[in-house]
Parts: C-alpha cells; structure tokens; sequence
C-alpha cells in the first residue's frame, strides 16, 4: 500500500476542562490513501463530523484536540500556523457540506463566491474565474451553467445547490474532498444521483474522496474501504467488500439489518433497541454495552481494542478474542 495522503493517529477531541473533560472523539486512528474513495459510517452523535472539523481546522472553540495526530501528505496539520491552514484549506484540503443552505452566503451570486475561491487560491483574472466556474457547473451537471452563473442560493434546489457545493470544493483540484453528509435532507432519487456525481468525479479527476454519512446502505457501493463509528469510538473497519457482506460488530449487524429490511420493505423495519448515550452518559467500557444484545460483563467496565479478524478487517468487540479465520 502506497503512503497514506491522510493519516489520523489515535484522535481525541474532548469538551470541557481538564477536569471535567468528555471525550467526544476517543482514541480514532485511520488513513486515506491517494484517490481513495473511504467511508465512515455512523449514527448521528457518533463523531464523524468533528473528526472532518478537525482534519479542516474548523473546530468549534469549546472544542479541543486533547492527543493524537492529524498527518495530511506527511506534515502535521495541528502544528501548522492559521495562514498556512487558510492555503491547505480549498487548495489541497475541501469539504461538501451536509447543508449547503447556510454553507452558501445568500447575499452572494453562486457563480461570485465559487470566483473568488479561484482568485484567492490560483490568481485567476476574474474572465478567467468566471469561465471556469461555468465550466465547473457543467461538469457537476448543472443545466445551462452560463445561465445560473448568476442565480442566488435560493433560486436553486437542494440538489442544485449541493451541486454547487461539490463545484466549490473542485475549484483548486484538490487532493481530498471531505462531503459530510452530503445527501441530507435530499428525497431518495436526488441522493443517488449527488453520490454518483461524487464517485464519477473521484474516478475521473483521481481526488480522495471520505465520504461521511449515517446511511450504510447509500455509502455501501461507493467506498473502497470503511470504518464504522459509534459513540465517538471504532466499532469495526475494513475494506467495504469485508464489512458489508460479513460485518463482526454487533453495532454493524445492526445496521445491516435496518438496511436489509428497508430493502426487503418489511411490514415492521428492524432496529437497534435503544438511543446513542450522550456525551456525558458515555458507559465506562464499551460505549455499545448498553445496547448490545451480546454483552459481557467486561464489556461494561473495560474498552475493548481492535481485533484483527482477516487482512484489512478489524472489529473493537470481545467477542473476536477466540476469533479464527479459516
């Protein structure tokens, strides 16, 4: 496997004092390699978005990363200065917000604020700029390009302006898009077409692509490999094909269920019994115990670790410690 464009290293980001701190993120390693479509899957609460936050330098101030280590192309992204971030940010580094409602300025036309990313990043006059915004919304497939060059935010649709969003984020050609969600609050037919949008521009362009998101089922036939969050903690990680078709983790299981019974169109869908504990409840041991139909007593009072179940697959259950592959 070649050098990873993204590592992060054992991320923790906590909120409040020292001593009276909870980690949000606990202890979350992986890595994204070059033009590598990665997926991470979790409940909302689950800490997906503050890990792509953090990887963007945009965490809120209450805030912290407490330990760990954030490495993009090799260089440690927490010790760079807030000008050097501001030139990694849209140039090499982007993000597709989940709501490109407040992610657009509603005062500015989408063809102006895609311009000046481009005259603020690559220097381009602004004929230039406006030439390649429109050739930008022709390739995100925005009809007549030209002509909603000019549109405000709320003269599109949702999909249009995810559309929008997904042209931003291409401007400078960088070589990792983070889309956080970028499916939400679009119907069904909308949210297949954005993310094959998303995995034709990756084939086609060769960026990364770590698509986020709460919906395993969407992101299944998208990633080339996945991890599975819950609670701010690893449950299971692999490649998609490892995961989807033989998930170990009783978090994962159940939400293959819910998927497979959505598609199946069950009269009663599954569910996973009970809700995701706030960050101030987080059980002591594994943050699932008190959900999980096959917990132990250990799992109630120590974390588990990662179990390596085959090449490439991994699950933090201790129901893998006698695991043995054939």
């Amino acid at each position: 496997m070649s050098k990873p464009l993204l590592e992060v290293r054992d991320l923790t980001i906590s909120i409040g004092s020292t001593a009276a701190k909870i980690d949000i993120v606990d202890g979350v390693s992986f890595s994204v390699q070059p033009n590598e479509p990665f997926g991470i899957v979790g409940e909302s609460g689950s800490g997906k978005s503050m890990i792509a936050l953090a990887i963007m330098g945009l965490l809120p101030k209450a805030l912290k990363i407490t330990s760990g280590t954030i490495l993009f192309d090799g260089k440690e992204i927490q010790s760079l200065s807030q000008r050097d971030m501001q030139r990694l940010r849209g140039k090499e580094l982007a993000m597709v917000f989940q709501e490109p409602s407040t992610a657009l300025n509603p005062v500015f036309t989408t063809g102006a604020q895609l311009v000046e990313v481009l005259r603020r990043h690559e220097g381009l006059s602004p004929k230039a700029a406006r030439a390649r915004v429109i050739e930008l919304f022709g390739q995100v497939g925005i009809p007549s390009p030209a002509d909603r060059f000019d549109d405000y935010p709320h003269q599109m649709s949702g999909g249009m302006r995810q559309r929008v969003m997904i042209a931003m984020a291409l401007c400078c050609n960088p070589r990792l898009i983070i889309a956080d969600e970028p499916t939400t609050a679009l119907d069904a037919t909308i949210q297949l077409q954005i993310m094959r949008l998303l995995a034709r521009l990756q084939k086609e362009t060769g960026v990364a692509v770590m698509f986020i998101s709460h919906d395993l089922a969407l992101v299944s036939n998208f990633v080339r490999r996945v991890q599975v969050m819950y609670a701010g903690r690893l449950a299971e990680c692999g490649t998609a094909e490892a995961v989807f078709s033989t998930p170990a983790h009783p978090y994962t299981e159940g939400l293959m269920r819910c998927a497979y019974g959505l598609e199946d169109r069950m009269e009663r869908l599954p569910t996973i019994e009970g809700q995701v504990p706030t960050p101030n409840r987080f059980p002591k041991g594994c943050r699932f115990s008190t959900r999980c139909a096959h917990v132990q007593e250990v799992c109630r009072h120590v974390p588990p670790p990662r179990y390596a179940l085959a090449a490439g697959h991994e699950s933090a259950c201790y129901r893998h410690i006698d695991f043995k592959t054939e």
